[in-house]
């Protein structure tokens, strides 16, 4: 019953997750800056991206999936095919291939497979998708921890509603794994002790407000408890083959993205313009 929108798109390549092992270093850094700037675009306008669509899997254990900005709702631009004749497209994409419906659903039947893009057909150009949740900002939301729990911005485990400022939390998880290789936070930990890790502690005014309350700890409110590593040392760690000068200038540029209070995080229009980051850009765009 009722009516409902559907809005068809030119045929996009995979997400940013499946073929960001094979990309360089110049083409992450391209993707980093046209994420901020599609960013900027949607804060412009008052609006939250939040998360990837909430809709109904029959082949998943629950019926809702929500999930933070992510590699997985960044989809890669490729050449355009509705030119080519359906034969021409199977010799270069392969025909399409399923796979049963997991067996632990109460649901039978096959599923179609991703198809398989090769990296000749993509564009370099990148898009951001998955609206379905989206809001407009100063909107109130019955859930306001999303999944998974590593690109999720700290404030939205205490009950806070997703602002601009938690976009740019999971913009600079996207960041830091385009420029690291790597999340920095482990997706298999507790979020927030693993935060603390690299952090230090959360603001005190936040403690008795964690989602999980049989989970929280203390000590990640004290102002005591100190990092177990610094965030220099573990871009040290896993960019060896970079200078001191180019570690400072992402050192800079993820403490002002990772930053635990909202309103001190800096926003998507002041990192395009911050000197420290069109530095790191420069040295891998022409």
């Amino acid at each position: 019953m009722g009516t409902h929108r559907v809005l068809v798109f030119p045929l996009q390549g995979p997400n940013l997750q499946r073929c960001f092992s094979s990309m360089s270093l110049a083409s992450r850094m391209s993707i980093a800056e046209q994420v901020l700037k599609a960013l900027e675009s949607l804060h412009d306008g008052n609006i939250v991206h939040r998360g990837l669509s909430s809709f109904p899997l029959p082949f998943c254990i629950s019926s809702q999936i929500s999930i933070d900005l992510s590699d997985k709702n960044i989809i890669c631009g490729m050449q355009p095919m509705s030119h080519i004749n359906t034969a021409t497209k199977y010799q270069s994409l392969g025909r399409p291939r399923k796979t049963l419906v997991q067996p632990h659903t109460n649901w039978t039947g096959e599923i179609v497979l991703p198809m398989q893009v090769p990296a000749n057909l993509l564009t370099g150009s990148v898009y951001l998708g998955d609206f379905g949740i989206s809001i407009r900002a100063g909107t109130q939301v019955e859930c306001k921890q999303q999944t998974p729990s590593c690109w999720c911005a700290p404030e939205r485990f205490h009950n806070v509603n997703p602002t601009a400022a938690s976009d740019m939390w999971s913009f600079m998880c996207i960041f830091a794994k385009l420029y690291l290789g790597a999340l920095p936070l482990s997706p298999y930990g507790e979020p927030l002790a693993e935060m603390v890790k690299i952090f230090g502690s959360l603001p005190q005014r936040w403690k008795g407000y964690f989602c999980y309350p049989q989970r929280a700890n203390s000590s990640w409110y004290d102002p005591r408890t100190t990092p177990e590593t610094s965030l220099d040392a573990l871009i040290a760690r896993v960019r060896p083959d970079v200078d001191s000068t180019e570690r400072s200038y992402v050192a800079h540029v993820l403490r002002k993205g990772f930053a635990y209070e909202p309103d001190e995080r800096i926003t998507a229009r002041q990192l395009l313009q911050d000197a420290y980051f069109q530095n790191i850009l420069r040295r891998y765009i022409n």
